[in-house]
């Protein structure tokens, strides 16, 4: 931590490259002590673009607000999955931002019709428990089934081209 403060950050990241222990100790050390910011810069200049990638994975998959979850979603994709190394993991961080996408106007649009008392039967029958937003694709194929089986193929709900839509 000294030669942290006493460096600049080029000569700093340079001895990390050159001396794998004290990189090491110090990746532990901003795991412990929650730098996020600077634990994936340090990572990215290391070469760990996967480690990197997936801490900021991490950091956004933790916010709690869906569209600033969305922002830092799309943020990770840009910015640590873009190597080609990390091409599959890039296909699947896309498809949670797709889903996240599709489930945010389906729970508000049935969050204001139960609001208004919409004439919808089936949500007083079986009473929407959880938001969707945020929930697995399984969940999320049951709740449309459940809530809007009778929809046309035009509907937020019903989406025709589910997978090929990107």
């Amino acid at each position: 931590m000294l030669l942290f403060g006493t460096l600049s950050n080029t000569n700093f990241r340079e001895i990390l490259i050159f001396k794998s222990t004290a990189a090491s100790a110090y990746i532990s050390y901003l795991r412990e002590s929650g730098e996020h910011e600077e634990l994936i810069d340090t990572l990215f200049s290391l070469g760990k673009n996967d480690e990197a990638a997936m801490v900021e994975f991490m950091l956004a998959s933790k916010k709690r607000q869906s569209d600033t979850k969305i922002q830092a979603l799309k943020k990770c994709l840009i910015s640590g999955f873009t190597d080609p190394m990390l091409s599959a993991e890039n296909g699947y961080v896309k498809d949670y931002i797709n889903l996240l996408e599709r489930q945010i106007p389906i729970d508000l649009t049935d969050d204001q019709n139960a609001k208004v008392g919409g004439n919808n039967e089936i949500f007083v029958q079986f009473p929407k428990k959880a938001s969707l937003i945020g929930q697995p694709l399984l969940t999320t194929l049951y709740y449309c089934c459940l809530y809007h089986y009778d929809l046309p193929k035009c509907s937020l709900a019903v989406d025709g081209d589910g997978r090929n839509r990107k």
